[in-house]
């Protein structure tokens, strides 16, 4: 897997030198568009340990989350949209070109309707459907690896922010 680094700064609990979020290379085609942090993201990413970073393109939103070492703040992105009162299909599973297994489900509420697609990576490749998987391996490893959460999020039938 090649990976590149984002070149916009980052929201970081730790504000010195904050690092770029590594970014893998199949979203380099895509026109990406950083979008400017919510005020609720702004207050998430203060106490959030890692990176966090949102953007729009043609079909929808990336959101990617860098940490280093397990976590209990990484939460899985159904867990997100479930507390901001949307409903949640059964999740499905699919595998993308590189092999790697997402996790999938549509979150609708009273005025959206959305297909969600999550994933967390390490820059070996390995990858995990959701954070439960991710930690344990996670906390077993080296403190100094950096994992990627990355939810690709399309509209169905609304506007994004």
């Amino acid at each position: 897997m090649t990976w590149i680094l984002s070149s916009h700064p980052t929201l970081t609990a730790e504000t010195k030198q904050p690092e770029p979020i590594a970014i893998p290379a199949e979203y380099r085609a895509l026109k990406l568009t950083k979008c400017p942090p919510t005020q609720l993201e702004q207050e998430f990413a203060r106490k959030f340990p890692g990176r966090l970073e949102t953007y729009q393109h043609a079909s929808g939103i990336l959101i990617f989350r860098q940490v280093q070492g397990a976590t209990r703040k990484l939460h899985n992105t159904s867990t997100c949209l479930s507390a901001s009162g949307f409903k949640l299909s059964a999740p499905e599973f699919t595998t993308d070109p590189q092999g790697r297994t997402w996790e999938c489900y549509q979150a609708r509420n009273a005025k959206n309707q959305l297909e969600v697609k999550t994933i967390i990576m390490d820059e070996s490749g390995k990858s995990w459907t959701n954070v439960e998987e991710w930690f344990w391996s996670a906390f077993f490893s080296s403190p100094n690896k950096r994992y990627l959460a990355i939810s690709e999020i399309k509209s169905l039938d609304c506007d994004w922010r």
